[in-house]
């Protein structure tokens, strides 16, 4: 009845590639993850293993459009990334962000469920993209996926957990 954390290193491998001073960057992952190092907490939490967020996980708070939008992202080159990017409000795309965000998404997903069925006391998630700003059909505010939404949304279907 420990703690559980989640996080992985893919979270600072995206960053905006045609403006180097956006304020959205992978140093703001990086500074707490060695903070958390340096303090020993990662050592003293059991790390959740990594995996990517599924479809059907996706598309219990995401339209299938969004979902395949993000998909497509990663084929962008980096004109393309930044044209995708002006459709949305404080959000750019890198090649790594469709991955980012699923292990971020996925990970918000598992540490709620670990934790409320009573596998662990409590959780910490050091993830990127944030995803609680993304909404339905529009990724928004440095966010693609809306990893609050899905992890709820996730926990209300289990039925289980309300017998």
């Amino acid at each position: 009845m420990g703690t559980a954390i989640a996080y992985d290193d893919v979270m600072g491998e995206y960053f905006c590639k045609w403006d180097s001073t956006y304020v959205e960057n992978p140093d703001r992952w990086k500074c707490v993850k060695q903070r958390c190092e340096q303090l020993g907490l990662l050592e003293r939490c059991e790390k959740l293993p990594s995996r990517n967020a599924t479809e059907e996980e996706l598309l219990l708070c995401h339209s299938t459009k969004l979902v395949k939008t993000l998909e497509k992202s990663a084929t962008h080159d980096t004109e393309g990334l930044k044209t995708l990017s002006s459709n949305y409000d404080c959000l750019y795309i890198h090649e790594k962000s469709e991955l980012a965000a699923k292990v971020s998404a996925a990970a918000a997903i598992d540490l709620a469920d670990a934790v409320y069925s009573g596998q662990f006391r409590n959780g910490m998630g050091i993830l990127r993209p944030p995803g609680h700003h993304a909404m339905y059909e529009d990724f928004c505010g440095y966010c693609y996926l809306n990893n609050i939404a899905l992890a709820t949304k996730h926990l209300l279907k289990e039925e289980f957990y309300f017998l």
